[in-house]
């Protein structure tokens, strides 16, 4: 059994892992600083800090990458309406179902 799977950092430092995550609280920390400096230089050079195209004027993103995050979040408030909509069909037949009987 490796020590990652055992419960620890799979950094190797020995430490133990936070709870639903890989890395130890101190390896979480500086992993978030390094992507968050990342992002800022990468902004600061104008370019998309998922790929090497220009970023979009102001933005992080390269127009490819900023349209196909506006799809994500349009097919994830689409699912959300969803199942939002299932719930209150569910709910209505409860109501329906307790004023039957």
């Amino acid at each position: 059994m490796t020590k990652v799977k055992a419960g620890y950092c799979a950094f190797g430092c020995g430490k133990k892992k936070s709870p639903g995550k890989r890395l130890c609280e101190a390896h979480l920390k500086s992993e978030r600083e390094k992507l968050r400096d990342y992002r800022k230089r990468r902004k600061a050079q104008g370019i998309c800090w998922r790929c090497p195209n220009p970023a979009r004027p102001g933005g992080m993103l390269c127009e490819e990458h900023r349209t196909e995050v506006r799809e994500a979040e349009a097919e994830q408030r689409a699912q959300v309406k969803k199942e939002e909509k299932r719930a209150a069909a569910v709910e209505k037949r409860k109501i329906k179902a307790t004023q039957a009987s």
